[in-house]
């Protein structure tokens, strides 16, 4: 017996709910991140990827920049693009990004950055 199309639609919208409470908890906005660091969007949910793990994976930044779109895959060198552009950007505020190589990326000292939950300029 198959689905009808109402309870698709509702596995649907309960799976895209859990997607985007997984990409929040990936990238959490209670982050704050200063206008001076001049990050775009991508780039401050690397960010915020970073201040809540140890070791961020490159599977988990996929998953926290497009998760949410499935059919439209990003180039295989984005997430070491936009690496590359954060670190020039934060270079000049202290910020240091590092390459675990194999595992991913972590943020060097990440606890310096946290101030009753927020990122500190």
């Amino acid at each position: 017996m198959f689905p009808t199309e109402a309870k698709l639609r509702e596995q649907l919208d309960t799976l895209q709910e859990e997607n985007r409470q997984l990409r929040e908890a990936l990238a959490p906005d209670n982050v704050s991140i200063p206008a001076a660091w001049r990050l775009t969007p991508s780039e401050q949910r690397v960010f915020r990827c970073l201040m809540t793990q140890e070791i961020v994976s490159y599977d988990l930044l996929m998953m926290a920049l497009y998760g949410d779109r499935p059919n439209d895959p990003p180039a295989s060198n984005t997430i070491k693009v936009i690496a590359c552009k954060m670190r020039a950007k934060l270079k000049a505020h202290g910020v240091v990004i590092r390459t675990v190589w194999g595992h991913g990326y972590i943020l060097q000292n990440r606890h310096a950055y946290r101030n009753n939950g927020r990122a500190a300029a």
